[in-house]
């Protein structure tokens, strides 16, 4: 799991982190809809389920949920649309810190 960028949780947090590397994903499928796609064993190693929530921080945090990238993507790229790394303050090529982001039904 090294070679992911997998690292210990922060005190107080019991989920894993991945540091990935942030690239622009071009397709037009995911284009300003709030998904990254991510290689299969960087999903397994966050312990989470395609379509799971995921938190993304950079020099801000945002989420997004997290598809299962092609076979031709790196083990440790993430790929993300133009909006979301703007929210997430990256730029391509840049550091990102993934983690699975818990999801809680709103209060009626």
């Amino acid at each position: 799991m090294a070679r992911l960028g997998l690292r210990k949780p922060a005190a107080g947090h019991d989920a894993p982190q991945l540091t990935l590397t942030a690239r622009l994903n071009t397709s037009p499928v995911d284009s300003r809809r709030g998904v990254v796609r991510l290689h299969p064993k960087a999903i397994a190693a966050l312990g989470i389920r395609e379509w799971d929530a995921v938190s993304l921080t950079g020099s801000r945090t945002t989420a997004a949920v997290a598809g299962v990238a092609g076979a031709d993507i790196p083990v440790g790229t993430i790929l993300l649309d133009d909006v979301t790394l703007s929210n997430a303050g990256l730029r391509e090529g840049t550091a990102v810190i993934v983690a699975p982001s818990p999801c809680t039904a709103r209060a009626r």
